[in-house]
């Protein structure tokens, strides 16, 4: 078995993947891959590496080299998806702090009500403070977490009621 990374659409960098026995020409002649893209054969691992797992599970997020001779990150996309990622992770963070906000006006705690207005205001923030440009990587990426989200907001709020 082996990985064959191939054009899809043709003409274009983005990336397709088959996991296949067969030869690249064979599966051409099948039409599993259009006859005019160019192709990168990797290895198929049982226990593939972090990086590997990546590539063969974020395909959407590939594209060859300048050379066709390799399959790479294409690092804006990784960005985008990572930064869509974070905003998910935020929504449910938004759930809890509004949830905490709503119990501490109900009981009159402006000392808490600002304090939880401050994580919001942190959360709200990351789109436009989070460097993920500066990254030239996709390791780097992947460890960029913003520490705001790295915060559990229910474990910081609930013995404070």
């Amino acid at each position: 078995m082996k990985n064959i990374f191939f054009q899809f659409p043709e003409g274009t960098p983005k990336v397709a993947l088959i996991v296949s026995d067969k030869s690249v020409e064979e599966l051409k002649e099948l039409e599993v891959i259009p006859k005019s893209s160019k192709a990168v054969i990797k290895p198929f691992n049982k226990s593939p590496k972090a990086k590997e797992l990546g590539m063969s599970s974020h395909v959407d997020k590939l594209k060859f080299n300048k050379k066709f001779t390799d399959v790479e990150f294409d690092l804006e996309l990784l960005a985008l998806w990572f930064l869509n990622f974070y905003r998910e992770i935020r929504a449910n963070a938004f759930k809890v702090l509004d949830m905490y906000q709503s119990r501490a006006l109900a009981e009159g705690r402006q000392d808490l009500l600002e304090v939880i207005n401050s994580d919001k205001q942190a959360l709200r923030d990351l789109t436009t403070t989070l460097d993920l440009q500066s990254c030239t990587t996709p390791e780097q990426l992947a460890n960029k977490v913003p520490f705001e989200l790295a915060i559990d907001y229910d474990e910081k709020y609930k013995d404070l009621f």
